[in-house]
Formats: C-alpha cells, structure tokens, sequence
C-alpha cells in the first residue's frame, strides 16, 4: 500500500487538491481522475489492498479502492459498512457504479439500505435500486414511484438525490412509466438550486429525463428545451428572491472584507 500511497502523493497538485475539497472530501492528494483511472487498470482485482486504501480516507485512494475491489467479497455487512464510511455523495455514488452494482448482495442491499437511519447507506439503496430498475415488476414500479413520490419532498438532501436518480432511471428505462416519473418531477420542481457545471444536465428530473431521451430519439428535444426553461425559470426566481431577502441600506459584506 505504500509505494501505491506514495505514487498518489506525487501526482498531486493544489487545483485539483481544492476541487476534491468542494466535493466533500476531508483529504486529498489532487490527482487528477485520469491518473487514478489508469492505476487502478495497472493493479488490477486486488480486494485487500482495496480495503487497505479506503481505511487511508483520502480521496484518491478510495477512488481507486472502489476499482480494486473484488464485488465477491461484498458481503452485505461490508457493504453496509463502507457506505456509512463513504463520507459524501460522490464517494457512495463510486461504490456504487465500480463494486457495489455489482456484488451478488445489491438485490438485498437494495432493498434493505433504502430503509436506514444513515443517510448515506439510504442514498446507496437508492442508487442500486436505479441501476436494476429494469428488472422489476409492473407492481414493484408502480409501488417504488408511489413511494417516491411520498417520500422525495421531505427526504434528506443526501437522500433525495438518490431518489432523484431512481426516478429519472424509471423515467428513462421503462417507457410505461416515462410520463408518471416526469410528472412526479415537475411536482418536485427544482430543488437543487447549485450551479450547474459546464456540459451537465440539472437535476431537475424533467429536464434530465427528457435530455437522455433526446439523446435516442429526436422527438424528445423539444420537451426538453421546455424542461430547461422552467428550470431556468425557477432558479432566475429563486436568485430574485435571495436578493429581495437582503435588508436594503445595510451593508452586505461581511467585517473581516473591510
């Protein structure tokens, strides 16, 4: 594990030191994704040292650590274990897509973490529950929607992001339910009211819907054109009401700016 921790601690640098922070990480080399990435092809499978690396907490060495990972050894207690542990959404959303999907325990993960007192373990059901969507029943779909659809609005924001991602997977992959998931994400409206990074698609469950679907078939860009200007819509009035909120005639900055 040292000559692995030792190559990451080189590689680092600051910029990308300080990206990793804003995600959530308490510790960070700074090397950049691609780097970890071809890595983890030269280490190959290698569960314990996986381990070994996430127990590290840094970012980068989980990162690689969800690669290394051997999804066999994933029993449900580990599984458990290392969602509490992730820390952040990107880190639980990484085991998810690289080890967790696809351990033998994710149909019992799925539907047992969805319904945990940690948030981080429910955001982790969730997601497993939106990468298997399409193996579910008619009953089981139209019983998991009715539940998002209860349970969303009041959901932790860890948790309704992993919600959030199941229902655009019901809205994607079952064509059935297309409309009933947009629907339910229209009610929602849009609640996550960050920035949006260059070249990525919002949150808003509409919006992010229609846009995949676009991605197949054509018919679906002008509903997605209208899906984005009501998100557009909603966070220029969301600005507008953060600004009239500000009591005019005081000063707006804070002591330590001068």
């Amino acid at each position: 594990m040292a000559s692995v921790t030792k190559r990451l601690e080189a590689w680092g640098t600051e910029p990308v030191r300080a990206i990793y922070v804003r995600l959530g990480a308490e510790r960070a080399y700074g090397v950049p994704l691609a780097k970890v990435r071809a890595l983890a092809k030269e280490l190959g499978t290698d569960h314990d040292l996986g381990l070994a690396l996430w127990e590290s907490g840094a970012h980068e060495a989980r990162i690689l650590a969800c690669t290394l990972f051997d999804p066999r050894a994933l029993t449900e207690p580990v599984a458990r274990a290392l969602s509490a542990s992730s820390g952040y959404g990107v880190m639980a959303d990484e085991l998810v897509s690289r080890a967790l999907g696809e351990a033998p325990c994710a149909p019992v993960a799925r539907d047992t973490f969805r319904d945990a007192d940690d948030e981080l373990v429910r955001r982790v059901g969730w997601k497993l529950l939106g990468k298997s969507v399409d193996t579910l029943g008619p009953a089981a779909i139209d019983a998991e929607l009715a539940r998002l659809e209860r349970e969303m609005p009041d959901a932790p924001f860890l948790v309704k992001e992993g919600m959030n991602f199941c229902l655009v997977q019901l809205g994607t992959k079952i064509p059935s339910v297309t409309e009933r998931a947009m629907e339910i994400g229209a009610r929602m409206g849009v609640w996550d009211l960050r920035p949006i990074p260059k070249g990525c698609t919002s949150a808003y469950a509409p919006e992010w819907i229609a846009v995949l679907l676009a991605k197949r078939s054509p018919a679906w860009r002008a509903r997605a054109a209208e899906a984005v200007a009501v998100r557009d819509a909603a966070l220029a009035a969301a600005k507008a009401g953060a600004r009239a909120r500000v009591p005019r005639g005081k000063a707006t900055r804070s002591p330590a700016e001068g």
